[in-house]
């Protein structure tokens, strides 16, 4: 009498397009230990294509002389892994196998495949495979498969599904290596800072003990992550002062980051055009030049950053100047409307198509951080004006964009309520699994 065997009927799940997953994110040893929590929403978009033509006639081929349930397994490409060795942990005869693969061209991309790359198996309670599959770089996956004359391969479509995850995690030493350890990818993370970046400066002023929750979408092919989507909702806890933002399309494609009180977190200003920067100098006036040794008004803030840095225009603007200016070494100025206006000096370089009465928009390349002119290292002089009257770029008050109009106020609040519950989910539950 055959011995009983496990038959992993579960792993399946996620290919059918659902799948719960909940508990701790896993940790990293380059960030000490942190409280976060982690649940994950799958979402089934649509019911599966018909079979084409090929698919077809290669289902009517495969064995039908099946006693038992198949048994399916998952697992990873590790480093220094060959294709034998993934083989058998997936419990697959792997003879058979690796002489199908050496000798068909298609199947021969598995002798070489990348780490975190994922292969699903479907086996026969011996071992014999049933079918071999796998992602490939791209939209497609390869699929070997055992028909009535044996193996053959075959490309498939990815099955791509769209899951919604939700984590949460405390700040110790830094943002990425916090949300490294909660499992977030950096994609969301660099999300996140542009959010905030009105409100916060996530170089100057973050703390020990800052928490995020996060709500995001991350796209698979079947149990395998491929990319990281769109961020949903979020909550950013700096110096005990509360953020939280959520998406919402007014039309398709058309979307921006509101307050769940409907005001619009894109401010018409940026309050850096640089990421990650360092200020070496503030506004002032009465400074030592460092150059002219003199007591002169420091008009900006000095912005230190690697020589090529991008810096971006803050605002929607039109460009006023753009060339040598004396000791602004390489410089451009942006009037952003009858009432503002922004100055940018010492570019190692002016980006191409940025000349005198081109249209900028808020975000939009414009430049590279040089020591053009009077400066004594690689930074970015950053001045701002407000009618026609210097102020301190880091602390005027920048203007907001606008809300939600009146009439998406309805369409706003039923879009956002379900974003809102996940986050307060990512929050305060670390053991959810929501299904929708």
């Amino acid at each position: 009498m055959p011995k009983k065997r496990l038959i992993v009927a579960l792993l399946a799940l996620p290919f059918a397009g659902i799948m719960a997953a909940f508990g701790f994110a896993p940790k990293t040893t380059a960030e000490p230990p942190v409280d976060f929590r982690m649940v994950t929403t799958a979402i089934s978009l649509e019911s599966p294509p018909e079979p084409t033509f090929e698919e077809a006639v290669a289902q009517l081929q495969v064995r039908s002389d099946e006693t038992e349930p198949p048994i399916v397994s998952l697992d990873t490409v590790r480093a220094g892994d060959t294709l034998s060795d993934v083989l058998h942990r997936l419990g697959v005869q792997i003879d058979e196998i690796l002489a199908f693969v050496r000798d068909d061209p298609r199947a021969h991309e598995l002798l070489r495949l990348p780490v975190g790359r994922v292969l699903m198996a479907r086996t026969q309670p011996d071992g014999a495979l049933l079918s071999l599959r796998v992602r490939r770089d791209g939209e497609s996956a390869l699929e070997i498969r055992r028909g009535k004359l044996g193996l053959y391969s075959i490309l498939l479509a990815a099955d791509v599904s769209r899951q919604v995850q939700m984590r949460s995690g405390v700040i110790r030493s830094s943002l990425f290596g916090a949300t490294d350890a909660a499992g977030v990818p950096d994609a969301v993370t660099v999300q996140l800072v542009k959010v905030f970046s009105a409100d916060i400066d996530f170089h100057a002023d973050l703390r020990k003990g800052d928490r995020f929750s996060l709500v995001y979408e991350q796209y698979y092919d079947g149990a395998e992550a491929i990319k990281a989507g769109r961020l949903l909702a979020a909550e950013f806890i700096n110096q005990d002062r509360t953020y939280r933002a959520v998406y919402f399309e007014q039309q398709p494609g058309a979307g921006d980051y509101y307050t769940p009180e409907g005001e619009s977190l894109h401010k018409a200003f940026l309050r850096s055009p640089v990421e990650f920067s360092r200020v070496t100098s503030g506004f002032s006036m009465a400074r030592l030049h460092p150059i002219l040794n003199t007591w002169r008004a420091h008009k900006g803030v000095d912005l230190a950053a690697p020589e090529g840095t991008p810096i971006v225009a803050v605002a929607d603007g039109i460009v006023t100047t753009a060339g040598r200016k004396g000791g602004y070494g390489n410089v451009i100025e942006l009037r952003h409307d009858q009432q503002y206006g922004t100055l940018y000096g010492h570019l190692s370089r002016i980006h191409d198509g940025i000349r005198t009465g081109a249209k900028v928009a808020q975000g939009e390349v414009i430049g590279y951080v040089g020591s053009t002119g009077w400066a004594t290292g690689p930074h970015l002089h950053y001045e701002f004006l407000v009618n026609g009257v210097h102020q301190d770029p880091l602390g005027v008050a920048l203007p907001h964009a606008s809300p939600v109009p009146e009439r998406y106020r309805e369409s706003f609040v039923a879009a956002t309520a379900p974003l809102l519950t996940n986050l307060s989910l990512a929050q305060g539950a670390s053991q959810v699994a929501k299904f929708e």
